[in-house]
């Protein structure tokens, strides 16, 4: 197949595919060791690693920390400047065509990214908890979301922000009849690597 003819979901699940790869060779990990770490089966991880899964994004959160890696590690190429252009990743699709992406993140030890998320109607994303002491900040820019952060709920308006705990298991759900849109920050501090 012509390069030109892979669609951009299928070049992000190839190069995250051999971002996987090179890092746990570069370790000299087997697929046993990286599935120990990350709690992600061999088989899913040789899926990921061929690039024939598209991989969702509590895998890949899994590999990452596994790694002891920031999610972007994964998604895109680091310089080793102080200074770099990010290149957006849609890292979740909803069931009615909303999207999770991925615009940016820093390096290890202290990661911070910033998504750019727009939910439909009904739409929902479930987050695992997060490396201890990760904490999110969400900004709606438009519609209505319910956050389900541990045992609480909030319900958030365009124009509302809201700080939580992410290393809590939390759920994003939109409420409002028309798209939801909002800006999340989260932040993991004391990533090793």
């Amino acid at each position: 197949m012509n390069p030109a003819e892979i669609d951009a979901p299928q070049q992000l699940a190839n190069s995250v595919g051999a971002r996987i790869r090179a890092h746990r060779t570069e370790r000299q990990w087997t697929l046993d060791t990286l599935a120990a770490a990350s709690g992600v089966s061999r088989r899913q991880i040789i899926n990921i690693e061929h690039g024939t899964v598209n991989p969702s994004i509590g895998m890949l959160l899994r590999l990452a920390t596994g790694f002891e890696l920031s999610l972007a590690a994964l998604i895109n190429e680091h310089s080793h400047g102080e200074t770099q252009r990010a290149q957006p990743a849609v890292l979740w699709t909803g069931e009615h065509g909303g999207t999770g992406t991925l615009l940016a993140s820093t390096a290890a030890p202290n990661i911070t990214e910033l998504w750019s998320w727009r939910m439909h109607h009904g739409e929902s994303h479930h987050s695992e908890a997060h490396n201890s002491g990760t904490r999110e900040i969400i900004h709606i820019t438009e519609g209505a979301l319910r956050m389900d952060v541990g045992d609480d709920s909030h319900n958030l308006a365009a124009g509302d922000s809201l700080v939580f705990a992410g290393d809590v298991p939390h759920r994003y759900v939109a409420l409002a009849e028309t798209p939801t849109q909002f800006t999340l920050a989260v932040h993991q501090p004391g990533v090793t690597v």
